[in-house]
């Protein structure tokens, strides 16, 4: 810990040096009025949508085309991850298994680690050579990475059961099999229904973007209307995701407060719920279904096996090994400042974002005071806004402005990085240090109180939730890589674009080889912390 502060301020110089955060045309008089023309048109557009009946009709639909990708794509790799979970975690349930199972349960780890390194748009732009653009590509690229997403987050609450919770199934002659359905799996319910609402709020918002790459839903249609400079069509359209993305955030943070204390009966009706809902959602699909249909039968079996043969042969010349070298250096520098950034907006709000500081600064009197409130309640609803647009959203609103570049990833990533701790930071203090009914708060106690009393008893917890944003923010950066952002992303569109997939599988596999170096790194670290 004697080196973290030189080491990060180290890090954070090499990736301020390593990046271009100059704007396009900054110093060309032409470029700089077409800038500023693009920004007026926009805020126009903004400030006038179109609101016209076939308008509204067609977001409309787009929108249920987006919700259906989300809740599909989130519940085919939530069955597919916790399939793979029990499996990853089967050698906790024998108290001597064997060497194939160990090694099939790593095996395992290592699938789910692959998965959910690369971000939906690389898979995306993968079923695409399958099949073709359209929801059900977003559907399917969705579904696989939320298998190894949540299939890890699965697998690390059942390997974390405690024996002890278990042994009166072993005692009665329970099977590895009865122990992990009777005993671990009804312990870590309440903890999975929460990861998996959170990873279906997350969903929405990539469902509502993944059509920039082919995937359908609102993104494509977004796109398309910024393309042809119809500000009034794209504004209608961003209030549309704007709608649905908050939509999905309240909704699931509801369900999740309302899941995580009830009962078995409970779950299991809202498991049953869960399933009405997967069942009509597939409405909005069934169009494209049958254009699947159509595609698959039209699809020659050579040429998809060639073309599997190139993805499974990756490029290991010289040049592309050195564009792979070369491109990891961009994603790595706009995570890391992203969520240096992030954490600080959202740490410098939380003094005003958190009711229990307000209240501890001057009493309870101030809960009520009306200037405090209203800022509180703006402050939140900015964070609001920040996370509920996508990251991919903000980067095209911000290349329509400010050209496109790392300076407008930058600035994308810490937005809605910003806007999802904030509501984090404030959700850890607020929840942890409700006051109770008969405490009366000191007064001239809250940004004092809240630096030096609150914030280390909660360190554990907010270092999880920078990691997380760390990690999210490393996939994303592959993701606007593809959009102008430069580094490993746009090196593995240009080469998905031009049929190279060799070339592709070699930068695909780089993102792999770093995320995945990246989080055994981060686990060591934390267990040397917690020392």
């Amino acid at each position: 810990m004697r080196y973290a502060a030189p080491v990060g301020l180290a890090l954070t110089l090499a990736c301020l040096v390593g990046l271009d955060l100059t704007l396009p045309g900054l110093g060309d008089e032409g470029q700089g009025e077409r800038a500023l023309a693009s920004v007026r048109a926009m805020l126009s557009g903004i400030g006038h949508p179109d609101l016209g009946a076939t308008m509204l009709r067609r977001v409309a639909t787009l929108a249920a085309e987006t919700t259906a990708i989300a809740v599909v794509g989130t519940a085919m790799g939530a069955v597919a991850g916790l399939a793979l979970a029990v499996l990853a975690a089967s050698p906790c349930a024998q108290r001597s298994p064997s060497a194939a199972r160990r090694t099939a349960a790593e095996a395992t780890w290592l699938l789910l680690d692959g998965l959910r390194a690369l971000p939906d748009f690389v898979w995306a732009l993968a079923v695409l050579l399958v099949l073709g653009p359209g929801p059900i590509t977003g559907t399917v690229a969705i579904a696989v990475s939320v298998t190894g997403i949540l299939g890890r987050a699965f697998g690390r609450l059942l390997v974390a059961v405690p024996p002890r919770s278990v042994r009166a199934i072993e005692r009665l002659g329970g099977s590895p099999a009865a122990t992990l359905l009777y005993g671990r799996l009804p312990r870590v319910a309440p903890a999975a229904w929460s990861y998996g609402l959170a990873r279906l709020e997350c969903s929405m918002r990539n469902a509502s973007v993944i059509g920039v790459v082919g995937g359908g839903g609102l993104g494509a249609e977004l796109f398309e209307e910024l393309g042809y400079g119809r500000m009034d069509r794209m504004a209608t359209l961003l209030l549309g995701l704007l709608v649905l993305t908050l939509a999905a955030d309240t909704g699931a943070s509801v369900l999740r407060r309302r899941l995580s204390a009830a009962g078995v009966a409970t779950r299991t009706a809202a498991l049953r719920v869960a399933l009405i809902v997967v069942v009509v959602a597939l409405v909005p699909l069934l169009p494209a279904l049958e254009t699947l249909s159509v595609t698959l039968s039209r699809l020659d079996p050579r040429v998809a096996t060639q073309t599997l043969s190139r993805l499974l042969r990756p490029d290991l010349s010289v040049s592309t090994l050195r564009e792979a070298a070369l491109g990891v250096g961009p994603p790595l520098a706009l995570a890391w400042l992203s969520t240096l950034l992030a954490t600080s907006v959202a740490f410098g709000v939380l003094p005003w974002t958190s009711s229990v500081v307000r209240l501890r600064a001057r009493g309870p009197a101030a809960a009520t005071r009306a200037a405090a409130v209203l800022r509180s309640w703006l402050l939140r609803g900015v964070a609001l806004v920040a996370r509920g647009v996508p990251e991919v959203a903000w980067l095209l609103l911000l290349a329509a402005a400010m050209g496109v570049g790392q300076a407008a990833a930058l600035l994308a990533l810490t937005l809605h990085g910003a806007g999802v701790l904030t509501r984090l930071f404030t959700e850890a203090v607020d929840d942890r240090f409700a006051p109770r009914p008969r405490e009366r708060p000191g007064l001239a106690a809250g940004t004092g109180w809240l630096v030096f009393a609150a914030l280390p008893r909660l360190a554990g917890t907010l270092r999880m939730h920078v990691a997380l944003q760390g990690e999210s923010n490393l996939r994303t950066a592959y993701a606007l890589g593809m959009l102008g952002a430069g580094g490993l992303g746009e090196s593995f569109y240009g080469a998905m674009s031009f049929w190279q997939l060799e070339r592709a599988s070699t930068l695909a596999l780089t993102m792999l080889l770093v995320f995945v170096g990246l989080d055994r790194l981060g686990r060591g670290l934390g267990r040397l912390l917690a020392r």
